[in-house]
């Protein structure tokens, strides 16, 4: 009989978990669904009732492939301060500041693309590092283009020296020898 009644109980407990909805499934059917706000809310719920790893990681995806760019890195970032080890969180957080850089340079604000590449993309973990440590060039001779179409003479040696101090005084000395030397002398 207490046989009976310990599989009797394992059978009840099993259909009481069947019974419950999955939060995973219901969160991407309200995301196929075009309703990605409220499945962002069912994340969190589920978050806070259950912390998995795999659902926090999911849920990073999440953010990123409905550009919910803002929350993304600030999950990201957690979630890699706790297991630095997971390249493809990793690899979502590089894509990111790739956008950012991207974006940045398109819209001519090169220093600012130029600082993304250098704080994050230049990374050996990142599989694009090289490509964005090559095209530092391009970002630098399109910068010193603008500023030297502008006419200014102080932005352009701010561009020269920043190019110098990162390690591109060659690039600097080629796209200004003057100022390069003006520079070269104040140091």
């Amino acid at each position: 009989m207490r046989y009976v009644v310990t599989t009797a109980a394992l059978a009840l407990l099993w259909l009481a978990a069947c019974s419950q909805p999955d939060p995973v499934q219901e969160i991407n059917e309200l995301a196929a669904a075009g309703r990605v706000s409220e499945a962002k809310v069912k994340y969190k719920e589920a978050l806070e009732k259950n912390p998995d790893r795999g659902l926090t990681r999911q849920f990073v995806q999440f953010l990123f492939d409905n550009k919910h760019y803002r929350d993304f890195i600030k999950q990201a970032n957690e979630y890699l301060d706790r297991y630095p080890e997971d390249n493809a969180v990793k690899h979502l957080r590089f894509e990111y500041y790739a956008m950012l850089a991207g974006d940045a340079e398109r819209q001519g604000q090169y220093n600012l693309a130029i600082e993304y590449i250098v704080a994050h993309l230049l990374s050996p973990d990142y599989r694009d590092y090289l490509t964005w440590e090559s095209r530092q060039v391009d970002v630098f001779k399109n910068w010193f283009a603008a500023v030297e179409k502008e006419g200014s003479v102080v932005k352009q040696k701010d561009v020269l020296t920043r190019m110098k101090n990162l390690g591109f005084g060659n690039l600097a000395q080629t796209l200004a020898p003057d100022l390069y030397a003006e520079l070269d002398t104040r140091n």
